[in-house]
């Protein structure tokens, strides 16, 4: 009798278990399903009518919901992974979209000011930039996040998605090759901006009328030099 109650009881907390991992993750893949809409009308060029404030809580909540999707799912995707073509997108598109909402994440901090029209004059944005390129951290975390984003992407396919969600993942894209990019360039641009040391470029006006093997005839030089974009000498 007791290894009967002892199993009956153990069954029910199993049963009670499931029950709460199936409704915590119901209410958070209906909440990430309600904000679809607002995001893409983010996407589709609704940004200048939604606050920079508003527009970072709404990518935080996707983002706490798919920590929580990704969290709960994790058990089943070698069974998703192998049960067939649409099922087995779950992972990859789940880490996917979690990668872009913490790659866009990074960036509240420095991008919100700017956003919010709180710069009044040109020597504030200066500082601002000056900061955004002088955060090695960040730099890093924009590099790994763009990586990240360029390794799920490649493993989606968006044919074998449901139809209601392909226009979704058409619309964003557009921004992926943008988004691979930065993480490529946006190490580089202390040094190319002159932060650490001045740096100097060579400036060629081409004649295209005149083609030479480097692109035309040169008609006029000149040389730049920056240091942390407060000292720009211009020499043509």
């Amino acid at each position: 009798m007791t290894r009967k109650k002892l199993f009956l009881g153990l069954a029910l907390i199993l049963r009670a278990g499931i029950v709460v991992w199936g409704f915590n993750l119901a209410r958070h893949s209906i909440k990430l399903y309600k904000t679809r809409q607002e995001i893409k009308s983010m996407l589709s060029g609704g940004l200048d009518i939604i606050s920079p404030s508003y527009g970072y809580n709404l990518i935080k909540e996707v983002d706490r919901d798919l920590e929580v999707i990704d969290r709960s799912l994790a058990w089943s995707y070698p069974i998703l992974n192998l049960t067939g073509k649409m099922t087995s997108q779950v992972q990859p598109v789940v880490k996917y979209l979690k990668s872009i909402t913490s790659y866009a994440l990074i960036f509240e901090d420095k991008v919100s000011p700017l956003l919010d029209d709180q710069i009044n004059d040109s020597f504030q944005m200066l500082e601002i930039v000056n900061d955004f390129l002088n955060d090695p951290t960040l730099m890093e975390q924009a590099q790994f996040y763009s990586q990240e984003i360029e390794r799920n992407h490649a493993k989606i396919d968006i044919s074998s998605l449901p139809e209601r969600f392909q226009d979704d993942f058409q619309m964003i894209e557009p921004f992926v090759p943008v988004i691979v990019s930065s993480g490529k360039i946006l190490p580089l641009l202390p040094d190319l901006v002159g932060m650490q040391n001045p740096a100097h470029y060579l400036l060629l006006a081409l004649n295209h009328d005149e083609l030479r093997a480097g692109g035309g005839f040169i008609t006029a030089m000149g040389t730049v030099s920056l240091n942390s974009l407060v000292d720009i000498d211009l020499d043509m």
